[in-house]
């Protein structure tokens, strides 16, 4: 389906299912109650692709005013400690870089070193893995 047909489809029923479940998300979740953690990670990336989709800016939107609430001035994300060594809390970071990308925000840049820091020092598998 073409991006035009996407955002021309009037009636739920011939939506396709990622823009209905992208919609229901954003319907039922508010970025307040959020979490910096690996499943509302998942979340924020499929938000973002269905952007990527259909170029509507309301979800990178939904996507990136989730993500603001966990990024202070300096680039440090609230509620993340590097020392725990949580792999969970580096899927949420996926995020961003894309944000960065679009807007510039040295703070993003910041808080995707900030994990990257983290895989730095995450413990390894004898193979190498995490």
């Amino acid at each position: 389906m073409q991006q035009a047909q996407l955002n021309k489809s009037t009636s739920q029923s011939d939506r396709p299912w990622f823009l209905r479940t992208a919609d229901s998300v954003i319907a039922r979740h508010t970025p307040e109650a959020a979490r910096w953690h690996y499943e509302h990670g998942l979340v924020w990336q499929a938000i973002e692709a269905v952007w990527r989709k259909t170029g509507q800016e309301r979800y990178i939107q939904f996507a990136k005013s989730t993500v603001d609430q966990f990024i202070d001035p300096d680039g440090n994300i609230w509620s993340y400690r590097l020392d725990e060594l949580n792999l969970d809390q580096i899927k949420p970071g996926t995020l961003l870089l894309r944000l960065y990308e679009l807007t510039g925000d040295q703070r993003y840049r910041q808080a995707a070193v900030l994990l990257r820091d983290q895989l730095r020092h995450q413990p390894r598998t004898p193979s190498g893995g995490f």
